[in-house]
């Protein structure tokens, strides 16, 4: 007995330590992986030509970000053009059920906000922008396929001053613009072609896509792109290259974009020059 008694003893022992081990166990806890979001970009211009914007010009960009992660404002501070001086710019989002339903615009900051573009949804895919009180005469339509925009048509008044974008897509990645204008006695005329390329690098402008969308201005589906573009070629109807553009990146220690330096070649200079630097840096949406 005495015998037996030792074995469940021990048996007791080894069970009760064994249980408390596995009581005592605590699943390790990882943190989140980063989610990295661009928060400030600063342009420093080179290109000698340009009529607008003299060498040594220096843009900054500061982008900021709502607590469910959305793109909320955009700040610019520019620095003097030909026909202006140093300028300040305010764009801010605002959403309705984290859609975008406005852009705003400020110009100074003590300005006044003003809406840029308001937004019209169908089954959660925006479908239309346009300003305040024209959504019927004055606005952009979007056209989709596979649930990438295809097509944006820019309806005015008076209708001379129409345009029209068709978008074609490689995956996930925008490859081709044609652009078009409208002709009251010709229809929809074809202007130009630009076609894009891309690095393996991620596209780090995507997340804020839908705003840029609705900046005013050509409508830029690009930053829809996976990617982060190589280059942009822009041809005319002839077939003749206007001009290129070309980026070339260095990357920080997270393999995010920290410079990209922007070449320009066109039609005439046939030449690449140095059009302008820009330095970039970021902040994890994850990290509290």
């Amino acid at each position: 007995m005495k015998r037996v008694w030792f074995y469940m003893t021990v048996y007791a022992v080894i069970a009760g330590s064994c249980g408390s081990k596995k009581s005592d166990d605590i699943t390790p806890v990882f943190p989140p992986s980063p989610e990295w979001r661009l928060s400030e970009t600063v342009i420093r211009y080179a290109y000698g030509n340009n009529p607008l914007i003299k060498p040594g010009v220096t843009d900054s960009i500061i982008t900021t970000y709502n607590p469910d992660k959305t793109f909320h404002t955009q700040e610019q501070f520019r620095g003097p053009r030909a026909n202006s001086g140093a300028t300040y710019y305010l764009y801010t989002a605002l959403y309705d059920q984290q859609q975008v339903a406005k852009i705003t615009y400020q110009h100074s900051k003590t300005g006044t906000p003003e809406i840029v573009n308001e937004t019209r949804y169908v089954n959660h895919q925006l479908v239309r922008f346009f300003k305040p009180g024209l959504e019927t005469t004055r606005y952009d339509s979007v056209v989709y396929e596979n649930n990438k925009i295809v097509k944006v048509i820019h309806i005015d008044d008076p209708v001379s001053m129409s345009r029209k974008w068709e978008y074609a897509w490689e995956h996930d990645n925008l490859k081709e613009v044609k652009y078009y204008v409208y002709a009251p006695n010709e229809g929809w005329k074809d202007i130009s072609v630009t076609r894009y390329d891309y690095t393996d690098i991620a596209n780090m402008l995507k997340s804020a896509a839908p705003c840029f969308l609705l900046w005013g201005g050509a409508p830029d589906a690009s930053t829809f792109s996976a990617n982060a573009l190589r280059s942009t070629t822009t041809f005319a109807t002839d077939g003749k290259i206007l001009y290129t553009y070309t980026l070339s990146y260095t990357l920080d220690e997270n393999n995010l974009p920290a410079t990209d330096s922007l070449w320009y070649t066109d039609a005439v200079a046939g030449t690449r020059q140095l059009y302008s630097v820009s330095r970039s840096k970021y902040i994890d949406l994850n990290k509290k």
